[in-house]
């Protein structure tokens, strides 16, 4: 497929595996759209895409999103932002099968001793974590 857009170094070509629901109920045993209950709900799921580059830190801005699931894209590289901890609302990160590397947890900056949590650790919400396949520290 031909590249449909390319922002800070990720190009994305869809395909039919490529979603982004905006539902108002999703059920909480199998994580599919329901009926409504009022509340909007919006997932990312770009799973076998063949996105290539960094997740970029505006991933951040994005503080509604309750799904992000990127596995399966292994020109997917760099290290996951500081800005991950910023999706308060999201309940599942998948990133399997990604060519992800650094730190899952990001070091302290370097003027501060703090233990604060940091990236990963804020996702307060979070239920579901695969980050197999991936070469984090």
């Amino acid at each position: 497929p031909r590249p449909l857009a390319t922002a800070k170094g990720v190009a994305c070509a869809i395909e039919e595996r490529t979603n982004l629901y905006i539902v108002a109920k999703v059920d909480e045993e199998t994580g599919e759209p329901a009926e409504s209950d009022g509340k909007v709900r919006i997932f990312l799921a770009l799973e076998d895409n063949g996105l290539i580059g960094t997740l970029p830190e505006e991933i951040g801005l994005l503080s509604d999103l309750e799904r992000l699931a990127l596995k399966e894209n292994p020109g997917m590289t760099g290290s996951l932002p500081q800005s991950i901890g910023n999706l308060e609302s999201l309940k599942i990160l998948d990133l399997y099968g990604c060519s992800l590397s650094g730190p899952l947890l990001p070091p302290p900056a370097s003027d501060s001793s703090s233990t604060e949590p940091r990236g990963v650790a804020l996702l307060s919400k979070l239920r579901y974590l695969d980050v197999g396949d991936n070469s984090f520290a």
